[in-house]
């Protein structure tokens, strides 16, 4: 499975809830939490991956999730091979550390999920926790698309960059990952 996905930055919240409110989309709340790891053999970084485990709520339904990233598949970045397994115990957190990995950075997202057909548009707040210290990103809106084949992700990067064109209230397209946001932050802060 390959995830689609592009984000941007919320100017007007207001003007963007009530236009997905208005346009028949299914609107769910959700929270997550984000432990992305660092391998204690390889520099996930300079390879463009991801380890990490999610502990989320949809309407108040927990779930949690392990999930490997790879490196991007566009110069945009919005596009990556997703490998996602649902676990049933945030003892995977503990197991992961006892194999050597450590815990890089905490992201949070709270918001709302309004979705229609194989169309998933989050609309949230994000911030991070890198060295014990919260960083807040502001509000994001995230359009996002799953496709099973290779051939499929130019025609989806397309249909998202319309559909965030289409948002009131949304700023330009935000190409960096949230972590690499919290990490630029904190640097500017003086963790």
């Amino acid at each position: 499975m390959f995830e689609v996905e592009m984000k941007a930055r919320v100017t007007n919240l207001h003007a963007l809830h009530e236009f997905l409110s208005s346009n028949n989309f299914e609107k769910k709340t959700y929270e997550t939490i984000d432990y992305y790891f660092k391998h204690p053999c390889r520099d996930f970084i300079p390879r463009d991956e991801e380890l990490r485990v999610r502990i989320e709520k949809e309407n108040n339904i927990p779930r949690i999730l392990v999930t490997y990233k790879g490196s991007s598949l566009s110069k945009d970045r919005s596009a990556r091979e997703e490998i996602e397994i649902p676990v049933t115990s945030i003892g995977i957190i503990k197991l992961l550390m006892g194999l050597g990995f450590e815990i890089d950075l905490v992201k949070r997202k709270k918001g709302f999920i309004f979705s229609k057909k194989d169309l998933k548009i989050s609309v949230c707040e994000v911030s991070g926790i890198l060295q014990r210290k919260l960083i807040n990103l502001g509000h994001f809106v995230e359009v996002e698309k799953l496709v099973k084949r290779k051939e499929d992700i130019n025609h989806a990067r397309e249909e998202i960059l319309n559909i965030l064109r289409s948002l009131p209230g949304v700023g330009g397209i935000e190409t960096k990952y949230y972590t690499e946001l919290v990490k630029e932050l904190a640097e500017k802060t003086h963790i």
